[in-house]
């Protein structure tokens, strides 16, 4: 497909469906981090995704576009698997971020309740995701 027609397509409502994988509209959810929830979600022994984010940055989208994709091809991740997004500008300078030695946003910790099983930072590359995914999902 030509540049030119896949961008005229983009602008049109609907239109990218039929040349992008419907897959790759799926949307990312996730539960927005609120003070007592990690301790909430780790009491109870959850497989936690924690999802240091931030709104401006370009590896976040695409990593939170990579997630959706990998979530809808792989539905068993988002039944057993809880996402939480941490607003980097918010807690990225607080003592949270100290003890779990978070140094950049972009970066994703796993949970088995209290005990960290996995961490990845700064990539949207799909393979390291899904691997990433899958240490979370052996370690429920």
């Amino acid at each position: 497909m030509k540049r030119r027609t896949f961008l005229q397509a983009a602008l049109i409502p609907g239109a990218l469906s039929a040349v992008w994988p419907v897959a790759a509209l799926a949307e990312y959810k996730a539960t927005p981090y609120r003070r007592g929830l990690l301790r909430e979600l780790q009491d109870d022994g959850a497989l936690i995704v924690v999802n240091f984010t931030a709104a401006w940055s370009p590896t976040c989208r695409l990593k939170r576009d990579t997630l959706a994709r990998i979530k809808a091809d792989t539905p068993a991740y988002a039944q057993n698997i809880r996402f939480v997004d941490i607003d980097w500008d918010t807690f990225g300078p607080s003592r949270m971020a100290e003890r779990m030695r978070i140094d950049r946003h972009a970066t994703l910790i796993a949970f088995r309740g209290k005990t960290e099983v996995a961490r990845i930072e700064a990539t949207f590359d799909e393979l390291a995701l899904r691997s990433f995914l899958d240490r979370v999902m052996a370690a429920g």
